[in-house]
């Protein structure tokens, strides 16, 4: 009988150790998104203003105005776009990673705490 709560219990604490790992994990992310919010105003704000002072350098040596600036903002915009789509992606394929982390955990906790007990008897 003892061993039995003493499973349960131990069970337990396995669930909330992993949960609020996966919390923290969480945090960070959500870190590390705002951090990501400011690196997009200088994805779009540098490569704006070299397109700006490119394109009006351009205009000025040539004779092709206004098409160099609007040559160089082309190229920037779609620059600052690939790498957002870049940090979108890196960021969306972390949250899902942890969903499915915390999935596993919630869907099945004696399949997780039997593994853990195995691996940890098993350690060389």
């Amino acid at each position: 009988m003892h061993s039995l709560y003493y499973a349960r219990f131990r069970l337990t604490d396995m669930i909330k150790d992993d949960l609020e790992h996966i919390r923290k994990k969480k945090e960070q992310l959500g870190h590390t998104s705002f951090i990501m919010a400011l690196q997009l105003i200088f994805v779009f704000g540098l490569p704006a203003v070299a397109a700006l002072l490119l394109g009006k350098w351009l205009n000025d040596s040539t004779s092709i105005a206004p098409y160099g600036t609007l040559l160089t903002g082309g190229l920037a915009f779609a620059l600052s776009w690939a790498i957002v789509i870049r940090m979108y992606q890196r960021l969306t394929r972390s949250f899902k990673e942890l969903q499915e982390q915390e999935q596993d955990i919630l869907s099945s906790p004696e399949e997780l705490a039997l593994d853990k007990e195995h691996s940890e008897d098993h350690r060389p």
